[in-house]
């Protein structure tokens, strides 16, 4: 099974209790396990900014926390399009998205899970950090910092991302390139 972000943090829910305790094994991306004060500020500014309507700058505070520490996004003069959805929809999904992670701690969710883990993480990530990551507690669970990199690890550093996915998928296959 596979996590991004929220659905990193429902995935470890899952497979940490009885509902996918059998799933052989997680990826997860930039998956918080435990918020901090931090990041429960920083979801909060945005799910304040999404409730109160501006959901424009909701995004674009989004956009430009996803990307490494020190790192703007590039903007462009015209909106991003969401098909027809409107804004107070828009809006409300952030809120509700921003908001499930608040207090966050499923941290030991998976001290029993049996499955193997991988957890890959962004160095200068500005929202899922070390700290946030789940915590490793058997031999199959592993987490992989990119260095210099933020909530998009993949963007940020692809090769040695699969790198590790190859590795982590060819173990549990049972192979060893």
């Amino acid at each position: 099974m596979v996590g991004v972000a929220l659905g990193g943090a429902l995935a470890q829910e899952l497979a940490g209790g009885s509902y996918l305790s059998a799933t052989p094994a997680l990826l997860l991306l930039s998956s918080p396990a435990k918020a901090d004060a931090l990041l429960d500020s920083r979801l909060g500014l945005m799910a304040d900014l999404a409730e109160a309507g501006q959901v424009d700058e909701a995004k674009r505070l989004l956009d430009d926390l996803v990307l490494p520490e020190g790192q703007k996004a590039v903007r462009s003069d015209q909106p991003v399009s969401e098909g027809n959805v409107s804004v107070a929809i828009q809006g409300l999904r952030l809120t509700v998205g921003f908001r499930l992670l608040a207090g966050l701690d499923i941290s030991e969710r998976l001290l029993h899970y049996k499955g193997r883990v991988l957890s890959v993480y962004g160095e200068k990530s500005q929202l899922v950090g070390a700290q946030h990551v789940p915590p490793v507690f058997t031999e199959n669970q592993c987490s992989v910092c990119v260095p210099n990199g933020g909530m998009r690890p993949l963007a940020d550093d692809l090769p040695r991302v699969l790198e590790h996915i190859d590795r982590f998928l060819n173990v549990a296959a049972g192979t060893d390139r």
